[in-house]
């Protein structure tokens, strides 16, 4: 196995140079947009995606690894009374990812007849080693808001953790749900590690089983 960076993957003249020998791959879909689509469409080896939570880009063919939220959801939701809430708030950012994500979440409260009580907080689209820092000093300024019965859905376990250390001493913190297992993840830079609750996805289980199948397959000539 080699690693392929994202910038190789945004000139075709270096990825062919760095994939020419090879006879598969695997890629993140964080790693797939406008740019690198281009060249995938032209790669002529398996390509399997891993990590998308719904399709985007089909105009290269490829297997993929698809992630599911509804049944983390609705398990959160057998244990959490969600109408018990005033308000609940989804914390996001502008990139297509977390756009998607915010679309099944209103999808699945909405079949809860929870419309009336949503609420939305776009954060900056900035990269993971700052998120933490963006959510805290957004969350800085409305210390002073009353959080009672509030739940807020983090996209990002970043925004999450930097939001709960933001309001950690403005008493009552509301619920804190985050859309995202930090395992494997860089530790946190800027504060400790606060309390939250988390969906978590197990994703590094999934990424073996699916390599393992894979491999299978290819052995089997499948």
């Amino acid at each position: 196995p080699q690693i392929i960076g994202y910038h190789e993957l945004c000139d075709p003249e270096i990825a062919w140079q760095r994939l020419k020998n090879f006879n598969g791959l695997i890629v993140h879909d964080s790693f797939v947009d406008e740019r690198t689509s281009k060249v995938f469409s032209q790669l002529d080896i398996p390509i399997v995606r891993v990590g998308q939570s719904l399709p985007k880009y089909s105009n290269f063919s490829s297997s993929e690894v698809v992630q599911f939220f509804d049944p983390a959801l609705n398990e959160f939701a057998r244990y959490c009374d969600l109408k018990s809430y005033r308000r609940i708030i989804i914390v996001h950012t502008s990139h297509w990812n977390s756009i998607r994500l915010v679309r099944e979440i209103r999808h699945f409260l909405h079949n809860r007849q929870l419309d009336d009580l949503l609420e939305t907080i776009q954060l900056a689209k900035v990269s993971w080693d700052t998120a933490e820092l963006c959510a805290f000093s957004y969350f800085q300024q409305l210390r002073d808001v009353d959080w009672s019965d509030t739940l807020i859905i983090s996209v990002s376990g970043y925004f999450a953790r930097g939001l709960c250390r933001a309001l950690a001493d403005s008493g009552e913190l509301p619920d804190i749900l985050s859309i995202d297992n930090l395992d494997g993840y860089e530790r946190c830079t800027f504060f400790e590690e606060p309390f939250l609750s988390a969906i978590d996805r197990r994703m590094g289980n999934v990424y073996r089983d699916a390599a393992k199948l894979i491999y299978e397959q290819i052995q089997s000539g499948d």
